[in-house]
């Protein structure tokens, strides 16, 4: 029915239809044109970005490479060497709830490595289910880390373990006790003695121990890793789309 009234009124005043529909086109005509020109600058635009981002992504991937190459080997000091006597030690100490005063929790508590080597928690739980006032960190990498501990009040990785194994609210075993537990076990004697040449356990072994198995939890090659290193196809194309540092922001973006 619209479809004929309209042909009826164009036959009655043709010409004021044709003049109304003569202009409309031409508005119509008009707004295409703009749409198109600022399509086209928009068009414009991002490809001029996408240059710079690109150059710039060039420019940047030797500096990129220098900062964050995969390290080659994990740093151990001098006054804790490397040996994997040690490792080992260090390792069934970190998984023996025997280092807690209920010996039913372990550092592998806080620090689970099906967890990141964290505890999944906003607060860490402490002796009898209780919240601490801190969150567990992450372990991994924690050899990279100068100062660890929040707010870096540790000198080293060293001075970390016994502050939480014989704190009251956290795994609650006097130093005298952890030690007595130990040396009553044949099987940690023999283990000591491999790992430092004598087998009288004491406080600062078993940080040496514990610290040196730690520096070897290591997170495992990324894309990104294998990317810096030269492998082009390690990343997504969406993932390798330059990323520009915003200094206000603190951060990448792309």
């Amino acid at each position: 029915m619209f479809f004929a009234l309209s042909l009826r009124f164009r036959r009655i005043n043709g010409s004021s239809t044709d003049t109304m529909n003569s202009v409309t086109m031409g508005k119509c005509r008009g707004h295409g044109r703009m749409r198109l020109a600022a399509g086209l600058a928009v068009a414009a635009t991002a490809l001029l970005f996408l240059g710079n981002a690109i150059a710039t992504g060039v420019a940047n991937r030797a500096e990129w490479q220098k900062n964050y190459h995969r390290p080659s080997e994990i740093p151990f000091p001098k006054s804790n060497p490397y040996s994997e006597a040690k490792v080992r030690l260090g390792k069934i100490l970190f998984f023996d709830p025997i280092l807690s005063g209920s010996q039913v929790r372990s550092c592998a508590t806080c620090h689970n490595p099906a967890l990141s080597w964290g505890d999944g928690r906003g607060r860490a739980m402490g002796e009898g289910q209780k919240p601490l006032a801190l969150r567990s960190p992450t372990l991994l990498n924690v050899a990279w880390i100068p100062k660890p501990g929040w707010d870096g009040h540790f000198r080293d990785l060293e001075s970390v373990a016994m502050g939480p194994i014989t704190g009251a609210t956290n795994m609650n075993l006097p130093e005298k006790e952890m030690i007595a537990r130990l040396a009553a076990i044949p099987g940690y004697v023999d283990a000591f003695g491999a790992a430092f040449g004598e087998s009288q356990i004491t406080k600062r072994k078993i940080e040496l121990a514990l610290a040196t198995y730690e520096r070897t939890i290591v997170s495992g090659e990324a894309p990104f890793d294998r990317w810096i290193a030269g492998d082009e196809k390690a990343m997504s194309e969406a993932a390798n789309f330059p990323a520009q540092w915003d200094p206000k922001l603190g951060i990448h973006v792309t």
